[in-house]
């Protein structure tokens, strides 16, 4: 066959309608989505020209000795694009090749929604067949705006920023369940044991408390009236009152908006009323209303606070450069840019600063002399972090602690000036110059940060027990009697069957599908304990509501589809009828531990003996009941 000659739908022809799942399926722990296709026969094609496209297009995710063959590109391609859009995918692609039908295969790729999912599919598609029929790899400037305005498009979808990305990536290393609310909101865990976080908010995050400190004058003068070091601060509304008390003060000063968070429109170090009026000016981008504060000098200091104990802090070095003694600092600026991710922007601000210090963009620095470039420490614009969690003196961090306390805030970042962190500020002098509500952490010293602040405050990694039961409708006995034991253990239990949603044996909705009657009591930060009533066709057409339960109690013997799905998620023990031999063996065989309801637990479930067992090998994991 000429490869040139190859049309679309020949290369790849589509079985069925791709099937996402927005629950759990084929052991993923995100949503995936299932794909059934059939392209022509490997042999008759060539893929150099598709690997060396892919390689250059998407170099962060194949490199250039690629190998794979053509399906294995097409679903990697459909990642890469998520992963491109900064969506949260984290499982690896799974193919496996149909038997009953040459040349097809069934695919699953994770997707983030189906929204996303079907834009990077069909484009996929398109880019794979379009390298197949050409002989010669040339880079299209086009096809780079296509890619670009794709990955636009569905990064709509994607958390709005790198604190949540990262709080979700690190729930999934911890094996923490996670869902999307809306907006920007995500939760984390199950049930009673479940947090809402929106950013490095979460769901206890004091409104008010946020209120005053995204309000820095009222944040100052409350710290003032509680005893806490503070810069000398003052509300201007123009240029010249903002110049007039700069007289008033001293210089150097200090602008900053009067409502803004994390460095957004700060200018510091400002040591003439020139200076003043141009910092005013680009300020007001920012708000109507500025505030005027005395420079203090120091290092400056990240520290945060969690549940009233310090957990980390960092200083903030402002960005700058390096002498080596041959290149001047406009050259060094120059080599920072091309590598780094914050570049340094020359204004006429850089300028002046750098007078101030002797220097100007020619000068030639000795080697090894350092000179910073920006007035602020600031990450966004060149600053580097670097770790002092260790140094910290203790009456810094008591000093941090407190003001968390004072404030009520669950998680906070404060900035703190000076000269020394391994010093008391009682010693050598420093001041607090802002309180953040909704703190940034960062990757570069803090990537541990975001594990730590979910497992501090989701209890037993969010998890509560989940009981599933395979039971036909005559055989309610079974879970009425089941319940009856369980209420002994736990308070709460949530209980779905035929579709509808129980807590505390009252019904509280009615829902199209028994995964939506989970996902409703799942949501429930009430219930303590999951009881999943299906029948043995059930087609788990949306996956399961959870990404993996406790324990499976077969009353009837499920359908091969069924049993597909559920082996795979899990985690302790199969509890079956004893004729359902070749279920038995199954489950053995995928390595998941099965016994004989003879054995553990009688018929009718009303022994309480084997229940204690259940909730001891449960408590086993690290896992505890909440009565």
């Amino acid at each position: 066959m000429n490869e040139n000659e190859i049309s679309l739908s020949e290369l790849f022809c589509l079985k069925e309608k791709p099937k996402f799942y927005k629950g759990y399926q084929n052991g993923y722990r995100q949503p995936v989505v299932k794909i059934i296709l059939k392209t022509i026969d490997k042999s008759d094609i060539s893929l150099k020209t598709l690997h060396q496209a892919l390689h250059y297009y998407f170099n962060d995710q194949f490199s250039k000795s690629i190998s794979d063959d053509l399906i294995t590109c097409l679903a990697k391609g459909v990642v890469a694009l998520q992963k491109a859009a900064l969506l949260p995918i984290f499982a690896d692609i799974q193919i496996s090749t149909l038997l009953d039908v040459e040349n097809s295969y069934e695919i699953w790729i994770p997707a983030f929604t189906e929204d996303c999912f079907h834009p990077a599919m069909a484009f996929m598609l398109d880019f794979c067949h379009r390298h197949i029929i050409t002989d010669i790899f040339q880079p299209n400037n086009a096809l780079i705006q296509h890619i670009n305005e794709l990955i636009a498009g569905i990064k709509i979808d994607a958390p709005k920023n790198a604190n949540t990305f990262r709080f979700i990536e690190a729930a999934h290393q911890a094996g923490i369940a996670w869902t999307h609310i809306g907006g920007n909101i995500y939760q984390y865990g199950y049930g009673c044991h479940s947090r809402w976080f929106d950013d490095s908010f979460t769901e206890n995050t004091s409104v008010i408390s946020t209120r005053i400190a995204r309000y820095k004058n009222g944040t100052t003068a409350l710290l003032q009236r509680a005893g806490f070091p503070v810069p000398k601060q003052i509300v201007v509304y123009n240029v010249e009152e903002a110049i007039e008390n700069a007289n008033q003060i001293g210089y150097p000063v200090v602008i900053k908006p009067y409502n803004q968070d994390s460095g957004a429109g700060v200018f510091a170090r400002l040591t003439n009323a020139e200076q003043v009026k141009r910092a005013f000016q680009q300020a007001s981008k920012f708000s109507d209303i500025m505030l005027l504060e005395q420079h203090v000098a120091g290092n400056d200091y990240r520290l945060i606070v969690l549940e009233g104990q310090l957990i980390w802090a960092i200083e903030r070095i402002p960005g700058g450069v390096k002498g080596d003694g041959v290149h001047s600092i406009n050259e060094l600026i120059e080599q920072h840019n091309l590598v780094a991710h914050n570049k340094f922007d020359i204004t006429e601000d850089t300028l002046e600063f750098l007078a101030e210090q002797g220097c100007q963009l020619n000068s030639i620095l000795e080697n090894g002399k350092f000179i910073p470039i920006n007035r602020i420490a600031n990450i966004s614009t060149g600053g580097t972090p670097v770790a002092v969690f260790n140094k910290v003196h203790p009456d810094n961090k008591m000093l941090a602690e407190a003001i968390a306390k004072l404030l009520r805030l669950d998680l906070v970042g404060i900035d703190f000036i000076t000269p020394d962190i391994e010093k008391s500020y009682f010693e050598v002098g420093g001041a607090v110059i802002e309180v953040n509500a909704q703190p940034q952490f960062g990757v570069v010293t803090a990537a541990h940060i975001y594990k730590q602040i979910l497992m501090t405050l989701i209890p037993h990694q969010g998890r509560i027990p989940i009981i599933a039961i395979c039971n036909n409708a005559e055989q309610n006995d079974c879970v009425d009697n089941l319940t009856q034991i369980l209420e002994k253990h736990f308070k709460h239990i949530g209980l779905v069957k035929n579709k509808k949603a129980f807590l505390d044996n009252i019904q509280i909705c009615k829902s199209s599908t028994q995964f939506s009657a989970g996902e409703a009591l799942l949501l429930s930060n009430q219930i303590e304990l999951l009881i999943y009533c299906f029948d043995s066709n059930e087609k788990f057409e949306d996956g399961l509501p959870f990404e993996q339960y406790d324990y499976l109690i077969l009353k009837d013997r499920p359908s091969l589809h069924c049993l597909s799905t559920l082996i795979k998620h899990c985690h302790h023990k199969i509890i079956m009828n004893d004729e359902f031999l070749e279920q038995i063996k199954l489950f053995n065989q995928a390595g998941v531990p099965s016994v004989s309801i003879k054995t553990f637990i009688n018929t009718d479930l009303s022994n309480e003996a084997p229940i204690d067992l259940l909730l001891k090998n449960w408590l086993k994991t690290g896992n505890k009941k909440s009565v």
